[in-house]
């Protein structure tokens, strides 16, 4: 399984380059990303989940992605998504109230779903509920 875990944070990692993502940081299996843009995001997440469909790779294996939008700005203020360099690794951090949903609407998931909030759907503007969440299963 550790062989496994392997292939897959590298995999996750060389696809970020591609999209445009950002590694903030990981814990145990999950990553926390920033992209450019919403659709950098969407592409990330659908070229990952596409993945477990070749047999020689990701056997079983299904990952649960969420994204959520948020513009960051450079000081904090309540509620909103600001920009922080960590003290020792120096790399920016992303802290604040849209970085907590971000990681909850991820945990909402099942393995090989991506689950979106309202400001993502708006930009893909899809028809919704205001309470529902869209999940897009990419199962066949």
């Amino acid at each position: 399984m550790h062989d496994t875990q392997d292939l897959h944070d590298w995999l996750l990692r060389s696809l970020l380059v591609v999209h445009h993502g950002y590694e903030i940081t990981t814990a145990g299996g999950s990553f926390q990303l920033a992209f450019h843009g919403i659709g950098d995001a969407l592409a990330y997440c659908l070229d990952r989940q596409r993945l477990k469909k070749a047999p020689y790779l990701f056997h079983e294996i299904r990952v649960r992605m969420g994204i959520h939008a948020s513009e960051a700005i450079e000081d904090q203020v309540s509620g909103q998504l600001y920009k922080k360099t960590h003290p020792v690794t120096h790399r920016i951090n992303y802290v604040g109230l849209p970085e907590l949903i971000g990681g909850e609407v991820s945990d909402l998931g099942h393995g090989g779903q991506i689950v979106i909030t309202s400001p993502v759907a708006k930009w893909l503007e899809l028809p919704r509920k205001p309470t529902q969440m869209m999940p897009a299963c990419l199962e066949s």
